[in-house]
Order: C-alpha cells, then structure tokens, then sequence
C-alpha cells in the first residue's frame, strides 16, 4: 500500500511479507520511481491491478511486464533482486549488508544472488593458463614431462 512507501526515512515499512513485518532501505532514485507510478493511480496501492485499481497486483512479475516490458524484455522480480544483489557487491558492499537490503535470514541465500567470479579465482586461473601456454610454446622453461607413445 502506499502507506508502506515512508519517503521521509527512505524506506519501505511492509506489514506483511513471508517473514512478517520488515523496514527495507530503498533509494532515492526508486522512491522517485515509486512516486511517479503512485501519481498515476486514485488506488491505495502502489502497484495496483492493472484490471482492477481497487485491488492490488497479484504477481509483480506480470506487473512488471505490463508496464515495462517493451523497455526490458523478460523482466521478473527475481532478476531485479538478483540484479540489484550482484550491483551492490560490485560496488563493495558485504554480504551481511546487501542480506540486509533485500531481506534474507541467511547469508548463504544472498551469496546465491550474487554471479560474479571471486577475483582469487579469476587470478589463480590466469597465472595456471599463462604458465602451461608458456610451458607449451616454449616462452618459459619449465619442467617437462616427454610422454611415451602407445
């Protein structure tokens, strides 16, 4: 409901989510967004019915390609959640902050979220693949192991 939309604190004070009552920090620029769409509609719902205005969606994904699917083919909340989880670890925030951003009980679930490729592991398997091409084309010396034919 719009009463949910507390603009003053920069938050959303949801009464009734999967885990119960939950405060979630949101944005100055998707307050704006929230603003507009709410300036569209008389409903007492942010996101109302596209059929009905004095109901509320009843799947935010179908809402969501309503109204921007020309914009963002193939849009679902699950892929702005994921998104927004992969863009907050980009720009270095931790896993226990980004949980709390989007509302998970348990880091291990937020980690899923997250699809980038630790940078150890990018480094480790650059120095193993310049080390066996330059083993190979004979760039660097290295141990070699002459293998018998059959």
């Amino acid at each position: 409901m719009k009463t949910e939309v507390d603009g003053v604190g920069m938050a959303l004070r949801l009464g009734d989510t999967k885990t119960g009552k939950s405060i979630r920090p949101i944005g100055s620029a998707a307050l704006a967004v929230l603003k507009t769409a709410s300036s569209k509609s008389n409903s007492k719902y942010v996101f109302p019915s596209i059929t009905n205005p004095k109901k509320h969606h009843t799947g935010l994904t179908r809402w969501l390609q309503g109204v921007s699917s020309q914009d963002v083919p193939g849009i679902t909340s699950h892929g702005l959640r994921h998104s927004f989880s992969s863009t907050a670890e980009d720009l270095g925030y931790s896993i226990p902050t980004i949980k709390g951003l989007i509302g998970h009980s348990k880091a291990s679930v937020t980690e899923g979220y997250i699809h980038k490729i630790d940078s150890a592991l990018l480094a480790a398997a650059d120095k193993i693949a310049r080390h066996i091409d330059e083993a190979m084309t004979g760039r660097k010396p290295g141990k070699v192991t002459h293998l018998r034919r059959a």
